[in-house]
């Protein structure tokens, strides 16, 4: 599996695991969050791997799974760095950047580095830090709670409950298990068998909350984004014990021209737990925006504007014409 070298010219030098998948022209970034590897994208690569046009490269970020944990280096915007040298290596121009929780405040930082190389933005269960994105309390003793279990069957259990709602865990995986159970299981298995993650560290545990907690983009920070011309996607869920949506509806109302779509029901884990509207509205977002890329010159792409959507997704039970038809949209001049 390849691995690349980053961070040697901020002389935090380390080995980074990385994979691609596919072989198109259009570059997608997919970007982790804490103490998470690139194996919880499989939702995403399995999408976009069946579509010629795209290439996808996923990565384990400093501090977990198959790139090294060092002492140092854990900010959101050393993260940030260490991509741009992953994509530096990997010779992108121009890519869409999709991050996740924590790997949504990586991209933040990753695209205020890498304005001018930036398709699209997508920012998922994500903050811009400051006193409203502190994570609940309730999901603060789920995790210290993890840390003390006995076994790490118990700390696979624990961790599930704080990503996905409740009412997910509690349906069957394929007629067979509960999700609770297949994915504390697949947990567990991401330790063994083929191309098996280290086992997690504290330094790499504390060094990603070292990353969450001191994170923060200022006003006027979000204020290049806002006017980059970058088209945003914003993607929430209403039962998130970890990143509340609130910080979500935050920044789309400071961008006034992102698109958010608010999965309703659906936990901190909304790329698995609703992978299919996920999917849908990333690849919307990847092709209208890809679109404006191609038609585009370079000063209008720095001056564009976009449209301001809210999506209010139904919740998976319904039907697929029943979700259609209870979504809302409401457009808003900037």
């Amino acid at each position: 599996m390849p691995y690349t070298r980053v961070g040697e010219s901020r002389n935090l030098g380390i080995n980074m695991y990385y994979e691609l998948h596919g072989n198109g022209p259009v570059k997608v970034l997919l970007v982790m969050g804490m103490q998470a590897s690139a194996k919880e994208w499989y939702p995403q690569i399995e999408f976009f791997q069946d579509k010629k046009e795209y290439q996808v490269c996923a990565f384990d970020n400093r501090g977990y799974g198959r790139t090294d944990t060092p002492y140092t280096g854990y900010s959101s915007s050393n993260l940030a760095l260490d991509a741009i040298d992953l994509v530096n290596h990997l010779q992108w121009d121009q890519f869409h950047l999709v991050g996740l929780s924590m790997g949504g405040m990586i991209s933040l930082e990753l695209a205020l580095n890498a304005i001018n190389r930036i398709t699209s933005l997508a920012l998922c269960v994500t903050h811009r830090g400051g006193p409203d994105s502190r994570p609940p309390g309730n999901s603060i003793t789920k995790t210290w709670s993890a840390l003390r279990a006995a076994t790490p069957a118990d700390k696979a259990k624990i961790n599930q409950t704080s990503i996905f709602s409740p009412a997910y865990l509690t349906k069957i995986h394929e007629g067979e298990v509960t999700q609770l159970d297949y994915h504390a299981q697949r947990y567990l298995d991401n330790f063994t068998g083929d191309n098996p993650l280290k086992k997690p560290s504290l330094t790499g545990l504390f060094g990603h909350l070292k990353v969450c907690w001191t994170h923060f983009i200022s006003d006027e920070r979000l204020d290049q984004l806002k006017h980059s011309g970058i088209p945003i996607l914003i993607i929430t869920g209403t039962i998130d014990e970890l990143v509340s949506d609130v910080n979500s509806r935050k920044m789309h109302d400071h961008f006034g021209t992102s698109e958010l779509v608010v999965l309703e029901g659906a936990g901190h884990g909304v790329h698995i737990e609703e992978a299919e509207k996920f999917n849908e509205a990333l690849l919307r977002h990847i092709q209208k925006a890809t679109e404006k890329a191609n038609t585009l010159s370079a000063s209008d792409k720095l001056s564009g504007t976009q449209p301001s959507d809210i999506t209010t997704v139904s919740p998976s039970s319904a039907s697929s014409s029943s979700s259609s038809s209870s979504a809302t949209t409401a457009d808003a001049e900037n």
